[in-house]
């Protein structure tokens, strides 16, 4: 493993994923981790500084391109606490790109989870949002999320990583294309993970 950078000595968590972490089909341009990052930024009525959050979404990722990053940019970031929600590009797509099949997504997201646990215990695994199949020309099907769901749910459970399910949270006014949330959707989700880890204590 590289060294952490031990001149990061306050509280972090690394958000990692794809353009859903990244913040796409928002048209305020924050999607949820950069409101949860603006929200922590400044102190409320004189309590201590919260956590600093880092947007590590990427458009595109799968979870193979997140274990080949998360080694390097964890060190440079030293979090105290890692966020996961990655895997919708692992699913079948209408365009033509090849799938991820769940025997290999299984394989490929324990080893995610492997990287993640040397770094720290406290890790909250974001399970795959429902799409609206009959919005764009995305071609994904719910039924196939509900499968690779569940292998997030079993590794998560595995690793002893806090699984949140968010399946069945979307409702179709709140995506943007079919499966991009749009700002209401983003909301929905910054509400939901800032209530978990605030409960967890892992903001500070």
């Amino acid at each position: 493993m590289i060294p952490v950078n031990k001149n990061i000595d306050w509280p972090t968590i690394c958000v990692f994923g794809d353009s859903i972490t990244e913040g796409t089909g928002d048209d305020t341009g924050q999607g949820w981790v950069d409101r949860l990052k603006a929200d922590w930024r400044t102190p409320h009525d004189g309590e201590a500084a919260r956590a600093n959050v880092y947007n590590l979404g990427i458009d595109g990722n799968r979870v193979a391109d997140v274990s080949a990053r998360i080694e390097a940019e964890t060190a440079a970031r030293n979090p105290h606490a890692i966020v996961l929600a990655v895997g919708t590009n692992d699913l079948p797509w209408q365009d033509g790109r090849k799938p991820t099949s769940l025997g290999e997504f299984h394989l490929e997201y324990q080893k995610l989870l492997e990287l993640a646990v040397h770094r720290t215990r406290h890790i909250l695994v974001v399970s795959l949002l429902n799409v609206n199949e009959s919005h764009g020309d995305h071609g994904i099907k719910n039924d196939d999320i509900l499968g690779y769901n569940k292998v997030i749910r079993e590794v998560a459970a595995e690793r002893g990583a806090i699984y949140l399910n968010f399946f069945g949270l979307m409702e179709y006014d709140d995506l943007s294309d079919g499966v991009h949330p749009n700002s209401k959707g983003y909301v929905k989700l910054f509400l939901a993970v800032k209530t978990e880890l605030e409960q967890r204590g892992w903001d500070h």
